[in-house]
């Protein structure tokens, strides 16, 4: 079975709502009584802004513009990546390198039945950015040949890998596509439905979730929970409803 340290440590059953209660509850703690609270990975993340002891809020002598850019520069950066990350798993071309090997342009193009031109711009870019390697950085560039590091399937083509990462892209794609919607509600007040965030949001999140649910629900949640467990694993059988769970 995977093992993934963070996800361990920062993902369980209920996560999602343990986060969304410490923001209500914040205000009632002290900064560094807060951050303790963070399940492992995320508070580690945390604290590695700040040097120990030093109060991670901000005063205004404090901040530093160009920090500031830097930082948000680096998020651009991440964004795009994620958006190649999604055009990767979308096209098939993680999975076309991981069963198939290396490939040049033209043959991640014929494996996919995608563009030769548009194939060959992912791939460039996907090796200056360190996801994918390039055997022959110097050959012409039709001829340069590009592979899946050894170890990268569990993170971009496993989807039942505790470190399997798409599904993030996916969110990420969901959020955007009402952008125009939520801008509106900004101004309105109204709500934006949820189905106005399309597919991309709903399988992104089933797809966060399965891993966990894959290698952890049965092996480890549940036998934390010592009576649902022998009440689930006695006769007669249990029996569960799933009703409107969706992807779950």
């Amino acid at each position: 079975m995977p093992q993934n340290a963070t996800w361990r440590a920062a993902m369980n059953p209920g996560a999602t709502i343990f986060m969304i209660s410490l923001v209500h509850s914040r205000n009632n703690l002290d900064n560094q009584s807060w951050i303790a609270m963070l399940p492992g990975a995320l508070s580690r993340r945390h604290q590695d802004r700040h040097a120990p002891g030093e109060d991670p809020m901000q005063t205004a002598d404090q901040l530093d513009p160009d920090a500031l850019a830097a930082r948000l520069f680096e998020a651009t950066l991440g964004a795009m990546d994620l958006f190649a990350v999604y055009l990767g798993e979308q096209l098939g071309y993680y999975r076309a390198l991981a069963e198939n090997g290396p490939a040049t342009s033209a043959e991640l193009a014929s494996r996919t039945s995608t563009d030769e031109r548009y194939a060959r711009e992912w791939l460039e870019q996907q090796a200056v950015t360190g996801i994918l390697t390039c055997e022959n950085a110097n050959a012409p560039i039709a001829e340069r040949r590009f592979q899946l590091p050894e170890g990268y399937e569990a993170v971009l083509v496993d989807p039942e890998s505790l470190s399997a990462m798409t599904p993030m892209a996916q969110i990420l794609a969901g959020c955007l596509k009402p952008l125009p919607q939520i801008l509106t509600a900004f101004r309105s007040g109204d709500g934006v439905p949820y189905a106005d965030y399309g597919t991309d949001l709903a399988a992104g999140q089933a797809g966060m979730t399965r891993p966990m649910f894959h290698h952890l629900l049965t092996q480890e949640w549940l036998p934390a929970l010592p009576d649902i467990h022998s009440r689930l694993q006695a006769a007669p059988a249990a029996r569960v409803a799933d009703i409107g769970m969706g992807l779950g």
